[in-house]
C-alpha cells in the first residue's frame, strides 16, 4: 500500500484539473468566486507503517478501533484567479496536507445486498500542520483565516457528529473502492501442464452475514464465488454449516462444500475445463 496508493491517486483516480468555489462575506453581500486551473498533485507521502488496528469486544458493542495517520505530506498546487469587483487577482496557490491523522471506532454490518456498512461510534480528524500558501500577501491573510476556520469547523464537526456523517457516507465509498465486491481474475492459465488454455474470472466476495469481531480477531463470511466472466452465471448455494478452528496463532480460510463445488463447475465449463491430449501434451502433463 505504501507504493500502490500514491500511484493510484495520481494515475488512476482521475482527480480534477479545475475547481471553482465561492467565498461569501457579510452574509454574502460580498462574494469571491475562486477558480483553480492547472491543478497539479504531488506524489504523496503516506504513513501506512504506523496504522493501528485494534479489534475489541470488551465494550457494549464489538468494534474496530483504527488509528490512520494518512498523510505525512501531500501538496496540491494550482493557478488561482479571483473574479470579483474588489481586488481581483491571479496567482499561484499551494494546499499542503502535513501530518494529517484520522481516527475512527466502528462496527461492521452486512446489508441485504451483501455490502459492508460501517456503523461509526466515534471519529476524529486532525489536520496537523496543513496549510494554504498563496503568493498574494493580502489574499494569503484572508484565505489563512478562512482555511484555519474551516479546519476548526471540520475537526469539531467530525468530533461531535462524525458517527452520523461517516455511518451514512462510508458504506457507498467502501463499496465503490472495493469494486462492488467483485475481484477480476483476468487470463487465469490452466493448472494442467501442456494445456495452453486460459479464461477470465470474477470472484464475488459479497458478505453473507455480519462480520464477527472479537478480542484480537475478525471473522468474515463471504460468498467467494468464482464466476466465468464470459457468462457471469452463478450457483444455487446450500446453507452449509462451517466454522473456524479454535486457534488464535494463524489466519484461516474455510471453504464450504457448496462453494468448492460451484468453483469447480464454473471452471469446468471454461476453455480450462476442456483437456486436449496429444502425445506431446501427455508427456508434458506428467
Amino acid at each position: 500500500m505504501q507504493g500502490f496508493l500514491p500511484h493510484y491517486i495520481n494515475a488512476d483516480l482521475s482527480l480534477p484539473k479545475t475547481y471553482q468555489y465561492n467565498v461569501g462575506f457579510l452574509f454574502d453581500f460580498l462574494t469571491w468566486t475562486v477558480n483553480w486551473k492547472n491543478i497539479e498533485y504531488d506524489v504523496g507521502e503516506f504513513d501506512f507503517q504506523d496504522i493501528k488496528f485494534d479489534l475489541v469486544s470488551s465494550f457494549a458493542e464489538p468494534m474496530m478501533k483504527i488509528d490512520f495517520p494518512a498523510f505525512k505530506e501531500w501538496k496540491i498546487s494550482a493557478d488561482q484567479s479571483i473574479n470579483t469587483w474588489m481586488l481581483p487577482e491571479t496567482s499561484k496557490v499551494t494546499l499542503e496536507f502535513r501530518d494529517f491523522d484520522f481516527d475512527i471506532n466502528c462496527q461492521l454490518k452486512c446489508t441485504d445486498m451483501g455490502y459492508l456498512k460501517p456503523v461509526v461510534y466515534s471519529a476524529k480528524i486532525n489536520f496537523g500542520e496543513s496549510y494554504l500558501y498563496h503568493d498574494n500577501e493580502f489574499v494569503s491573510v484572508v484565505m489563512h483565516q478562512i482555511v484555519e476556520f474551516g479546519i476548526v469547523i471540520v475537526e469539531n464537526s467530525v468530533y461531535f457528529v462524525g458517527d452520523y456523517i461517516f455511518t451514512n457516507m462510508a458504506g457507498p465509498v467502501l463499496t465503490t473502492f472495493l469494486n462492488d465486491y467483485k475481484l477480476p481474475l483476468p487470463t487465469m492459465p490452466s493448472p494442467f501442464h501442456g494445456q495452453n488454455t486460459q479464461a477470465d474470472f470474477l470472484m464475488d466476495y459479497r458478505q453473507t452475514i455480519d462480520p464477527n469481531i472479537g478480542d484480537g480477531y475478525l471473522d468474515t463470511y463471504f460468498l467467494g464465488e468464482i464466476i466465468w466472466a464470459d457468462d457471469e452465471m452463478g450457483c444455487a448455494y446450500d446453507h452449509d454449516f462451517f466454522d473456524f478452528m479454535d486457534a488464535t496463532t494463524f489466519s484461516q480460510l474455510v471453504v464450504s462444500e457448496t462453494a468448492m463445488t460451484c468453483m469447480l463447475k464454473n471452471v469446468a465449463k471454461t476453455p480450462i475445463g476442456h483437456l486436449d491430449f496429444t502425445e506431446k501434451k501427455i508427456n508434458e502433463f506428467f
